[in-house]
């Protein structure tokens, strides 16, 4: 219990002033690490053909995230798309600006405010999705390694080098 003369963490204004806080810092450690004349160079150098497919798989990912998120969420109370593809873009947004993949607990927290669905269910949801996404990025390192000579000539014969492979890729896509 707090004293009156103590400080409330908990408080939206506090947390929003920590927030703020953190992201300055990170903010100045960025910039104080990276060269920005060679961040505009490369900016410059980039071959603009590679944005048309991106503006084109990127929203098609969007919709097919939703849809399956949509279909874990509705076992429980119908949801419509709208709501879970604004509590999904929310969360990637998030994702981009908070550590440690807080946007993820933010998209079940936003879908929670604004559904009938409880916290426990969505962040069970939230987890499922990232197993799913892991079993799949394990199914393509797999067939990359079948498929590639220069990935079985780096591990072959060799089940520690696949295991560390699929260690960092699951620490990646969990974490």
């Amino acid at each position: 219990i707090l004293n009156k003369g103590t400080m409330n963490f908990r408080s939206k204004k506090n947390q929003q002033y920590i927030g703020i806080v953190i992201s300055v810092i990170a903010l100045i450690i960025i910039f104080s690490t990276v060269n920005i004349k060679d961040v505009f160079q490369t900016i410059k150098t980039f071959d603009k053909k590679y944005l048309l497919p991106l503006f084109v798989f990127f929203p098609v990912t969007i919709i097919l995230r939703t849809v399956r998120w949509r279909f874990l969420v509705n076992q429980k109370n119908k949801t419509n798309f709208p709501t879970v593809l604004y509590a999904l873009v929310f969360g990637f947004f998030a994702n981009n600006v908070l550590p440690a993949k807080l946007g993820e607990v933010l998209r079940a927290e936003y879908l929670k405010r604004n559904t009938d669905n409880n916290r426990s269910f969505l962040l069970g949801t939230v987890l499922a999705e990232r197993i799913l996404d892991s079993i799949l990025l394990l199914m393509f390192l797999i067939a990359s390694i079948f498929f590639s000579k220069t990935i079985l000539s780096i591990v072959s014969n060799n089940i520690w080098g696949i295991l560390v492979i699929v260690l960092c890729l699951l620490l990646i896509v969990l974490f």
